[in-house]
């Protein structure tokens, strides 16, 4: 957690239950992924952004934000 500490990160979370786009079975949460936005006047942030895994196509599924 020392990154965190000195490159603050804005954490992307879904708080709804949303279904596969796949195949539309449940989507459990194993992990999180730091993503680099960077904006149209060069400011660069970082986003940790959640991934999940389809139980049943076991496609993995990454959360974007909506720009």
């Amino acid at each position: 957690m020392s990154w965190m500490r000195s490159h603050p990160a804005f954490f992307v979370r879904c708080a709804e239950v949303v279904p596969s786009p796949c195949c539309g079975e449940e989507l459990r949460i194993i992990g999180n992924r730091k993503r680099k936005l960077t904006s149209e006047d060069g400011e660069s942030r970082v986003l940790v952004v959640r991934r999940l895994r389809c139980s049943g196509c076991r496609r993995i599924i990454v959360i974007l934000p909506f720009a």
